[in-house]
């Protein structure tokens, strides 16, 4: 299941010799609908037929989690055309995957219900499997699992494998439910797939190192990482460890995607865009504050430190304080200065000020270093020191003070008397 649960949209074959598997699917979607929310999923339709057929393809619910509207759909669903026994699978798959609102960061899948193989190229759109795999990649990716009896498994394993689904194998129309059940619990039980980095650039020549130690599998474990470094669909590694590193020899923007193969019998995969020699589109953070930092108070090794910054632009709307490696939180408005108390000053301490934007986005950070150094006291004392004495004389003052004069090793202090106006 993905960090924000699981979108399956169903791709459902509604030509002439169907209507039984749509009987059969009407009753799945009501028997499982509250598994699909246990999974904290989402389930769609698209219909399709074939070209020259009153429609080839369409989007008849978009993925929500209540199933309502699903079914509403399927009631209305009527079975006509075909002819020829390929259909236009891949035209249905592609409708499926540009035109749904897969959710970010959900795990994703097809479920193709059909009693027919299909064209390629597709006799629509020209669709080949390779185009649908690479779609499937792009969309974070989109697994598909035909369910197909028996006499078309070979036809639709490539177009499973090329977008890390399976084939499951019904016994024909009267096992519907059953297979629907067994591509579901595939579904649900297959590797969290994670790449550690969600987007990757290099420079040509540069090794980079791809981790997907954050993967794992519930009920089993991950048996093989199968590493496809360009995304064409071609395995050009294979590890059982969840870490592997490639070498771009030239300039290349696309993706790659790591397959995992699991004990307990499913498949998943995750993709993520790679870019070499290519530098990356960053946003425009704020610049580096301006920042001071002294002790105002101390008490043997323990301080405080009295902190203050000026913004070099105006694209913060709050600052994030840290001394050392510990963050010690934010201030926001027009806060500019802080004094952080019960320092240990024992040694050397840095403070940080980072500008952040109001979309949560990170500025460029102002680091300042504070001593654990104590003044010297002066070991010859004040060059000079008031007197008490002290003579008012209109709008004038008659003061004085002691002024130290050293002479060789002998210092005394002389009494210089002065007028200030009053």
């Amino acid at each position: 299941m993905g960090t924000t649960g699981t979108d399956v949209v169903f791709v459902l074959d509604t030509t002439g010799s169907m209507s039984l598997y749509i009987d059969q699917m009407k009753t799945f979607i009501r028997n499982y609908s509250s598994k699909i929310k246990e999974m904290n999923g989402r389930v769609g339709l698209v219909v399709y037929r074939d070209a020259g057929d009153e429609y080839t393809a369409k989007k008849v619910s978009d993925l929500q989690s209540d199933t309502t509207d699903l079914l509403n759909q399927l009631d209305r669903v009527t079975v006509d055309g075909g002819g020829d026994d390929p259909e236009a699978a891949l035209h249905a798959s592609m409708v499926a995957m540009n035109e749904m609102k897969w959710q970010k960061g959900a795990t994703k899948a097809i479920i193709l219900l059909t009693d027919a193989g299909y064209h390629e190229p597709d006799k629509v759109d020209g669709s080949t499997l390779a185009a649908v795999a690479k779609r499937s990649l792009d969309i974070d990716p989109v697994n598909i699992y035909p369910v197909v009896e028996k006499h078309l498994e070979g036809s639709y394993e490539d177009m499973a494998s090329q977008t890390t689904g399976q084939v499951i194998v019904s016994g024909g129309e009267n096992d519907t439910i059953a297979a629907l059940s067994k591509a579901l619990t595939k579904i649900k039980n297959r590797p969290n797939a994670k790449l550690k980095i969600g987007e990757y650039y290099a420079e040509v020549g540069q090794k980079i190192t791809f981790d997907a130690s954050d993967s794992y599998v519930v009920d089993g474990d991950i048996t093989k990482y199968e590493w496809d470094f360009d995304g064409d669909g071609k395995i050009d590694q294979t590890t059982t460890s969840p870490v592997a590193s490639h070498v771009y020899t030239e300039k290349f923007d696309g993706v790659m995607q790591v397959r995992m193969s699991a004990s307990n019998d499913t498949v998943s995969n995750i993709s993520a865009p790679v870019k070499v020699g290519i530098k990356p589109n960053l946003p425009v953070g704020p610049g580096a504050p301006q920042v001071l930092a002294k002790i105002i108070e101390r008490n043997g090794n323990k301080a405080t430190i009295r902190l203050n910054w000026q913004p070099v632009d105006e694209l913060s709307s709050r600052w994030l304080v840290s001394l050392d490696d510990t963050n010690l939180g934010y201030t926001v408005g027009e806060q500019r200065q802080l004094d952080i108390t019960d320092v240990d000053v024992s040694t050397s301490r840095k403070v940080t000020v980072t500008g952040v934007k109001a979309d949560g986005y990170a500025g460029k950070p102002a680091t300042v270093q504070v001593d654990n150094e104590i003044p010297a006291p002066n070991p010859e004392g004040p060059t000079s020191r008031p007197c008490p004495y002290k003579i008012r004389v209109g709008l004038f003052t008659i003061a004085c003070r002691y002024q130290k004069a050293t002479f060789g090793g002998w210092s005394f202090y002389w009494m210089v008397w002065y007028i200030v106006r009053s």
